[in-house]
């Protein structure tokens, strides 16, 4: 009596497909990101070239939801200092960075899927680092969101001696969001390694097959 392995193997379209939908999802994410990125950094929307003053509010940070300043006066990103706007950007570089290195682990287990080696080393390997990546990565752009957000609310306050408010303006009313703790990217990379242990008995059970036939 022989048993017979099962061909894992899918074919190239499938791939193709999944591959391009992986980076489609990622690369979205990330050019929203960069966006912001942009944004956060120059204290300007660049893409509106053609316009005479690009600059944006203080609510164009993803830590801010209101920002009135003084009746009499003006605020603008752009008088936010470079160090806290910098500060304010470091979640978006993390998630970021989460997003890329996830999709290149993603796209390399589905190649190895569609080889039909669904419990090779390489994709046990690749579910671990998914999660590591994606728990880690979303501690700490949940960790620097709140240092941000802690920072600007320091920020808030009386002039110095010389009358200059350290964002730039008087803001009678500064809201700041509650930090924002990427949940979801937690989950999945929860998730990503509990597959791991699932793929690599999947791998044991695999060995143990392929001697009996």
């Amino acid at each position: 009596m022989s048993i017979r392995v099962a061909d894992f193997r899918t074919s190239t379209k499938s791939t193709n497909i999944a591959l391009v939908a992986v980076w489609i999802v990622a690369g979205g994410a990330i050019l929203a990101n960069l966006i912001q990125l942009s944004i956060t950094l120059t204290g300007r929307f660049i893409f509106f070239f053609w316009e005479p003053d690009t600059r944006m509010p203080i609510t164009a940070l993803p830590q801010v939801l209101r920002a009135d300043v003084r009746f009499d006066a003006d605020g603008y990103l752009t008088d936010v200092p470079s160090l806290i706007r910098a500060l304010c950007a470091t979640p978006t570089v993390t998630n970021t960075l989460t997003v890329l290195l996830s999709a290149i682990f993603v796209a390399g287990i589905i190649r190895k899927i569609a080889h039909g080696q669904p419990f090779d080393k390489k994709v046990v390997r690749n579910w671990k680092i998914l999660g590591f990546v994606l728990v880690i990565g979303g501690t700490i752009e949940g960790i620097l969101d709140t240092v941000a957000g802690q920072s600007l609310m320091g920020a808030e306050g009386f002039p110095d001696e010389n009358g200059n408010f350290e964002l730039g303006a008087e803001y009678m009313i500064l809201v700041v969001n509650s930090p924002q703790w990427p949940i979801l990217l937690m989950l999945l990379g929860v998730i990503s390694a509990a597959l791991a242990i699932a793929f690599r008995s999947g791998a044991r059970l695999e060995i143990e097959v392929e001697g009996v036939v």
